[in-house]
C-alpha cells in the first residue's frame, strides 16, 4: 500500500480533521489521519512544523469527541499519535 507523504497531504489530513462539518469519529477519516502521522514519523526539519500542527489538531479531536466515543477515536489513532 503506498502512503502520500509530505506537506501538502499533512496539510489536507489537518483540514480535513478541523472542518466543522465532518465528523470527527468517522473511521476512514481516522485511519487515513493515522496513516499520515505513521508514515510522516520522523519529520523531515522543513515538515515539523506542519507535522506538530496534525498532531495538535488529532489532539483537539479527541478532546472534542462525545464522551461515549473517545476509546474509538483513540483506538483509531493509536499507533499515529505512539510513534
Amino acid at each position: 500500500m503506498h502512503i502520500p507523504t509530505g506537506v501538502s497531504v499533512t496539510r489536507i489530513a489537518d483540514l480535513m480533521l478541523s472542518h466543522p462539518n465532518i465528523p470527527p469519529n468517522m473511521p476512514m477519516l481516522l485511519r487515513f489521519v493515522n496513516n499520515i502521522l505513521i508514515s510522516m514519523y520522523l519529520p523531515k526539519p522543513q515538515n515539523k512544523v506542519t507535522s506538530l500542527w496534525l498532531i495538535h489538531t488529532a489532539m483537539r479531536v479527541v478532546d472534542m469527541c462525545p464522551i461515549k466515543k473517545p476509546y474509538k477515536v483513540v483506538g483509531t489513532l493509536q499507533k499515529g499519535l505512539s510513534v
